[in-house]
């Protein structure tokens, strides 16, 4: 039998919640550069299109914004990689699976962690596991249904955001191209127009395919996991350690990617994911 349930809401793994939220929130917070290509996407082209003069001028700052854009990047690498290990460490404690050396390095320091927790005033990390998974199912296999909600979570949120992206980004610059069309705008000059919004068009392009990846990737090896639950609810076979440290190991790689669901999307759809997760964990188990 398993604890998960009961100890996931210990102090101790409330606080590695609370320091991982932050350190993802404080990576997010970088993505004002994201907003401000956004704005500079969709202002200056229309400034262009209005008085021509600007053209150039904007052109110009459109390369510069780009370049701002490339070096803020790196500081949003070091947060992602800081809340993907704080993450990892709330989940081999509680799962109770060895820390990988080789992959994760070294942990967090403690003193960094304290500080990140004191900074998270909410009160809304407990049962971060659906307390569907209840405590009558061997520690092995509690841990895959974990495990899989990680996936699944994840997979749903992204194939949402994806979609909201693309049809942004179509919206977007077909819109500019109709445009410059019907005021009879050259080519060149429609390139350069559209210079300001590179940044934006970057963002957009890696995170799509980046998200898409990913989605892809999370569908294999949910697909895997349930081949081991279904094993389980037909043979009673119980899942190795190693095997569990393995999934992590895919699990952690990708809490690493840049590309990072903002929190008001996050928020917009966390009850439904949880609704959702309920009840996918309440059907697996009734085959048990």
């Amino acid at each position: 039998m398993n604890k998960i349930n009961q100890r996931q809401n210990d102090k101790i793994f409330i606080d590695y919640l609370k320091a991982q939220r932050v350190a993802y929130s404080q990576c997010k917070t970088y993505q004002f550069v994201d907003l401000i290509s956004v704005l500079i996407a969709i202002v200056l082209p229309i400034i262009g299109l209005i008085n021509s003069d600007y053209v150039n001028f904007l052109g110009a700052f459109g390369v510069i914004w780009t370049i701002i854009y490339l070096v803020v990047d790196n500081f949003r690498k070091n947060k992602s990689q800081q809340g993907a290990k704080i993450q990892e460490q709330f989940d081999t404690e509680l799962f109770e699976i060895s820390w990988n050396d080789v992959l994760c390095k070294n942990k967090v320091n403690k003193d960094i962690q304290i500080d990140l927790a004191k900074r998270y005033k909410s009160k809304d990390l407990s049962d971060w596991y659906s307390k569907e998974i209840g405590t009558d199912i061997p520690r092995e296999i509690a841990v895959l249904l974990c495990q899989r909600i990680n996936f699944s979570w994840e997979l749903n949120l992204r194939k949402k955001f994806v979609l909201s992206l693309v049809t942004v980004l179509l919206v977007y610059y077909g819109a500019i191209i109709v445009t410059s069309i019907f005021v009879n705008l050259g080519l060149l000059d429609t390139l350069i127009l559209l210079a300001p919004s590179i940044s934006f068009l970057i963002y957009g392009v890696q995170n799509v395919g980046a998200l898409k990846s990913q989605s892809k990737s999370k569908e294999e090896y949910l697909d895997l996991i349930d081949s081991k639950i279904q094993d389980y609810s037909l043979n009673k076979t119980i899942s190795s350690n190693t095997f569990l440290r393995q999934v992590q190991d895919v699990i952690f790689n990708q809490r690493n990617f840049l590309e990072k669901i903002p929190d008001w999307f996050y928020n917009t759809f966390k009850k439904d994911n949880e609704n959702r997760t309920d009840e996918i964990i309440k059907s697996i188990k009734a085959n048990f």
